[in-house]
């Protein structure tokens, strides 16, 4: 297909995808374009490259699992949200969106007193979401201090971001809380990025440190990020004791370590149980050892053998 007007017209005339276990729709994916599609993970996929969007919504398969969008331009160069150029309403067993070097998104779902109950089905079901080269995307939700539902991504397993270099705060803490079955959450690339967590969110007058459970979260890496200053403020405390892995390379910025280690009878702290290694590259070594802080004073000590200092890094 080579139109959104043909690929539309197929979705909707077409009383098929209910029944099919498996399919693939592509509008304008080339051989290059499939190196970003991998696995057979989900088997109701959709696949739209190289298109201009926004004269009109990019209707989906009610049974679609797999979205995948990459290099397209919106009409007149607006700047809008996912949910304003597909129509997700019905998409409600959408597992997997993959977004890729679309400049007009500024937003994932934007919420507002008539959407929000129509988005909020297909954030409850996803499981995995990708955004790579949006440079004008700044929030993933906009309007959720009014609109989003309590369990807005409460399925989502992995969050990737990397070089979307318009977000300054990726998450809010009313967002974060959503993400009880995050295990793999990695940030790279993102030039402009300063906290992860905003910490507006955490100003509250008391004195009191405020902690977050990440209760499933496995995996914490984050890559070239220049201007991040800190992963939460100095009031906020991570607890995660299911973290496997920890990388943190390129953010010469960034001072404190906010995680919460395990404290024995004696008051000592001791490593998260299932911590299997914290990863630095070699050009990092120095600002591990002189810069980075921990709540507790004994914290390095105690986590030095899990440290892994990479040598070589990998050139893409």
């Amino acid at each position: 297909m080579e139109s959104m007007q043909d690929f539309n017209y197929l979705v909707n005339k077409s009383k098929d995808f209910e029944s099919l276990t498996a399919y693939n729709l592509q509008l304008r994916i080339d051989k290059q374009d499939m190196v970003y599609v991998s696995g057979d993970k989900y088997q109701r996929k959709v696949l739209i490259a190289e298109c201009e969007i926004g004269e009109e919504c990019i209707v989906l398969p009610d049974t679609l699992e797999d979205l995948w969008i990459a290099k397209c331009k919106n009409m007149k160069n607006m700047r809008c949200s996912l949910n304003k150029i597909v129509l997700l309403e019905n998409a409600t067993a959408l597992r997997r969106c993959f977004l890729c070097d679309c400049e007009g998104i500024e937003c994932i779902v934007e919420l507002d007193s008539s959407s929000s109950s129509l988005c909020c089905p297909v954030l409850d079901k996803l499981e995995e979401l990708t955004l790579v080269g949006l440079p004008n995307l700044s929030v993933l939700v906009r309007g959720e201090g009014v609109a989003t539902s309590p369990h807005a991504f409460s399925n989502l397993k992995e969050l990737f971001i990397c070089g979307c270099s318009g977000m300054r705060k990726l998450l809010s803490l009313e967002l974060l809380q959503g993400l009880q079955n995050l295990e793999v959450f990695d940030v790279c690339n993102c030039e402009q990025t300063e906290e992860i967590i905003a910490s507006s969110d955490l100003n509250a007058p008391s004195s009191d440190k405020f902690t977050f459970t990440c209760p499933k979260l496995r995996r914490f890496f984050l890559e070239d990020l220049p201007q991040l200053k800190s992963i939460c403020n100095a009031k906020g405390v991570m607890v995660c004791d299911s973290i496997e892995e920890i990388l943190i390379d390129e953010c010469p910025e960034l001072k404190r370590i906010p995680v919460q280690l395990p404290l024995l009878d004696n008051g000592q702290p001791s490593p998260p149980p299932r911590l299997r290694e914290i990863k630095i590259f070699k050009e990092s070594k120095e600002w591990w050892e002189s810069v980075v802080e921990w709540d507790h004073p004994n914290a390095k000590n105690i986590l030095q053998p899990f440290l892994k200092i990479i040598e070589w890094r990998i050139l893409q």
